[in-house]
């Protein structure tokens, strides 16, 4: 599928501002497990660089050392069942060490999120398996701490009804609604979009 997208150019990020990133290519990621914790420093705040994705096949994780960007870097949050409906395949997916009784991340679905973002006006995705250091009791304590104002700031929230690894239909049922993490994402940030598989033709 060709998917045409529009990029901002005019994003308010400062090198200067920039604490540290890193990244994999999509070809080493593939099929493996990436190690976040390895690279991160405790207590900053992590975005994906949805543009360097999209446009180079590679995850990019940015981090800054204060919280602040937040009122002034768009980004899209993210919501979604643990473990949900659709399993992928290792050969089209990925995971995170600390988090590998979830999901896998299936490349398309990332690939989507990324799309939607920038076609969105923003650059960043903020997701929680990435942003925050699964394997650190530090860090993810201090992201829990801060997890309303991450949903509250951000300029909207996608739901992925059906989990990482895969698209749901509008007919099939989810666990999400049943989660206690639910109520914060859905009722805190400014707008919240749920994005499904299509299967009901055009329009």
């Amino acid at each position: 599928m060709s998917v045409e997208i529009a990029i901002s150019t005019s994003l308010p990020l400062k090198l200067d501002d920039l604490h540290k990133s890193f990244e994999w290519s999509l070809d080493n990621a593939t099929g493996k497990t990436l190690s976040v914790g390895s690279q991160a420093t405790p207590k900053n705040f992590r975005l994906i660089d949805c543009k360097a994705f999209c446009e180079e096949n590679i995850i990019r994780v940015v981090e800054w050392n204060s919280l602040d960007v937040i009122h002034t870097i768009p980004y899209i949050a993210t919501s979604y069942v643990w473990k949900g409906n659709k399993k992928s395949q290792f050969s089209d997916s990925f995971a995170i060490e600390g988090a590998t009784d979830g999901d896998r991340f299936n490349i398309e679905v990332f690939r989507l999120l990324c799309v939607t973002t920038l076609d969105h006006d923003a650059q960043y995705l903020w997701l929680d398996k990435f942003c925050i250091m699964q394997t650190n009791r530090e860090d993810k304590n201090w992201q829990i701490q801060n997890m309303a104002n991450i949903y509250k700031n951000s300029s909207w929230c996608a739901v992925l009804l059906g989990g990482l690894g895969g698209l749901v239909g509008l007919d099939e049922t989810t666990t999400w609604i049943n989660r206690s993490w639910t109520l914060q994402e859905a009722l805190l940030p400014r707008r919240v979009y749920c994005i499904f598989k299509w299967d009901q033709g055009p329009g």
